[in-house]
């Protein structure tokens, strides 16, 4: 079963200043003001590389795919323009992908899993820490990480201003953050569909909702947010989006607390 990250950049613009997005959640909805303020748009030579989340003032948690030097993190509202004007800007000056994470895999967007073992796509998470800590405000908070796992069944949201199209040539304007509901399945139904070792560190999410809604190109690092907690890190699915029967594969933040709190403890 081919595979596609969902890593894709979106032009910001000619400028640079205003962001030029095209892309969205696929059947989502406009997130609410101020509803997801740790979400993070990660921009890259004047272009949106990846979402991620605020889990600390400092420290940004994104995909290992998603990495690049010289990135800006973006905070502070759920308008991109807004974002763009008056939001907070902070440079990120340390990277930190996990060390188990296949580097290799970071610009091959397309991925067949059950054919290639060393393409095994676990682990894939990574901090950044900003330049200096973000400034508390009702735009722009930092998520608690998780204690425990959450139920299978469970109904969480994912925020993300990825493609609302099924592949990346194609997008519809949008400068608002788009929201999805997304249930936790279990994993052994991920397995079965992508036929591929889908592991006990990945969540298995969405896929079967009637409008056929989920992450797309662009929502890589974004976070799954379940019951006020980051839950999972959004990492790869099907390459057209959005598609009944194919949930999204999120690297399950749970299993590594001990690694993002001992990488941050040691890179103050």
């Amino acid at each position: 079963m081919w595979v596609l990250v969902l890593c894709w950049a979106l032009s910001l613009g000619r400028s640079g200043a205003t962001p030029h997005i095209q892309s969205r959640i696929v059947r989502g909805w406009e997130c609410l003001k101020h509803s997801q303020p740790w979400q993070v748009v990660l921009v890259h030579s004047g272009k949106i590389k990846c979402g991620g989340v605020l889990v600390n003032p400092q420290w940004v948690l994104t995909a290992a795919h998603c990495i690049q030097d010289n990135y800006t993190a973006w905070l502070g509202g759920t308008n991109l323009l807004d974002i763009a004007e008056e939001g907070q800007h902070i440079p990120v000056n340390a990277s930190f992908p996990h060390p188990q994470y296949n580097m290799s895999l970071v610009n091959n967007y397309t991925l067949d899993h059950s054919q290639d073992p060393s393409q095994d796509p676990s682990h894939d998470l990574m901090l950044l820490r900003l330049l200096h800590p973000a400034r508390m405000t009702s735009g722009v908070q930092f998520l608690e990480l998780p204690l425990f796992r959450p139920a299978e069944g469970t109904v969480c949201t994912m925020p993300g201003w990825g493609s609302i199209q099924q592949g990346p040539d194609t997008y519809v304007q949008t400068y608002k953050l788009q929201c999805v509901e997304l249930q936790l399945l279990n994993n052994q139904w991920c397995t079965h569909i992508y036929s591929s070792k889908v592991t006990d560190t990945m969540i298995c999410a969405g896929g079967f909702q009637k409008e056929g809604g989920g992450p797309c190109v662009g929502d890589s690092g974004g976070p799954l947010v379940c019951n006020g907690v980051i839950q999972g890190v959004a990492s790869w699915g099907l390459s057209k989006c959005g598609v009944f029967g194919y949930p999204g594969i999120f690297t399950r933040v749970q299993s590594y607390v001990k690694w993002i709190v001992d990488t941050m403890e040691a890179n103050p």
